[in-house]
């Protein structure tokens, strides 16, 4: 959703800045002053906990994961069937544990809009698995 990419690009944006301040300082000072009070060079160089704190706060980690591995396997039967990655799914059925599918259904327009895909269906299994139906389109 949109809140969750501005929360990732503003914390991508303010990382970045404090890296690069002590070889750019005119310009991260000039940045940083667009959306924050004070000086950059003030502020605490960023530590790795401080980026997993506030990871938290964007969702769980675990939703992400299963939602990146459905993603890629949905990527990689396109491209065993020669097609763009581009090309819409018409229909996909995503087999997995009751507790993945759980996880996957938070995480489930993402996963739609990164896919393509019309339609998800998920089915409760032993074993993860994806089949897709691809749209057909004409010229191929």
């Amino acid at each position: 959703n949109a809140t969750s990419a501005q929360h990732a690009l503003r914390l991508a944006l303010q990382t970045l800045l404090k890296l690069f301040a002590p070889f750019l300082p005119f310009v991260t000072e000039e940045v940083w002053s667009w959306w924050r009070e004070g000086s950059i060079h003030q502020q605490d160089w960023p530590s790795s906990e401080d980026l997993l704190a506030t990871s938290d706060s964007f969702g769980d980690q675990e939703i992400a994961v299963v939602a990146a591995q459905v993603i890629a396997e949905i990527r990689k039967k396109k491209t065993e069937a020669k097609c763009s990655l581009a090309t819409p799914v018409k229909n996909c059925t995503v087999v997995d544990t009751s507790e993945r599918l759980n996880l996957l259904r938070l995480a489930l327009d993402d996963v739609s809009a990164a896919a393509k895909a019309e339609n998800i269906n998920l089915v409760t299994g032993e074993k993860f698995g994806v089949e897709v139906l691809l749209v057909e389109v004409e010229g191929d």
